[in-house]
């Protein structure tokens, strides 16, 4: 458990300074403060694992694995766009939460900005499905990927506060989209027992969500 709130203390940290409005930085610059504390964590769940001898496992590739992430990643996006479409329609004062998203993500078109937030995506697989759920798993059992989706989920939760607008309040977009797609990741990765095809799913995710999604509920 040391372990697991190290992680949420850490990944909170950079979330809150990254994940705000009006950033102090902008473009890559604003990024790396959240991609580089995913690298130094990245460095000890990589450590952690091979000394417990279970990376090798999680990191073995299947036929299909690729398919599965993509097609799982393009899932989420599509149900995301259906729910924001849904829930905060152009002229509600809910849809000013996407507004703040979508100027958090505006700058996000660049080459090397989007080469960061696909590591960062991979980065959080390996330390949150790796690390902190094979912790929670030995602990905890069945009920460690619960418990590690909803500590992703919490990490995320300064966004409340980062992201909320005036009249709408405080904006829970971030946070709920950390936990939907971390329950499907986590138990993606309970039902393998591996980390790839969770990886390919974030990452996807991830790019889709950054390059073209906000364009389309925005």
């Amino acid at each position: 458990m040391l372990s697991a709130s190290f992680v949420v203390l850490v990944v909170g940290a950079a979330v809150a300074y990254v994940l705000r409005l009006p950033a102090a930085t902008t473009g890559l610059g604003a990024w790396l403060g959240l991609a580089l504390p995913y690298a130094g964590l990245s460095a000890l769940a990589l450590y952690r694992l091979q000394r417990q001898g279970r990376l090798s496992e999680l990191v073995r590739l299947r036929p299909g694995d690729l398919s599965l992430g993509i097609v799982l990643g393009g899932a989420l996006v599509i149900s995301s766009w259906a729910l924001a479409r849904w829930l905060m329609p152009p002229g509600s004062n809910e849809h000013a939460w996407l507004l703040r998203v979508a100027l958090l993500l505006g700058g996000t078109s660049g080459v090397a900005v989007t080469v960061c937030l696909v590591a960062i995506a991979l980065c959080e697989e390996l330390v949150w499905r790796g690390w902190v759920q094979t912790e929670l798993g030995l602990r905890l059992g069945k009920r460690g990927w619960m418990l590690a989706a909803l500590l992703y989920a919490l990490s995320h939760a300064a966004t409340l506060v980062t992201l909320r607008d005036d009249i709408a309040g405080s904006n829970p977009l971030v946070f709920l989209a950390a936990l939907g797609c971390g329950l499907c990741w986590s138990f993606l990765r309970e039902r393998t027992g591996r980390l790839l095809p969770g990886l390919f799913s974030h990452a996807a995710f991830t790019y889709f969500a950054t390059q073209y999604l906000w364009r389309f509920i925005s």
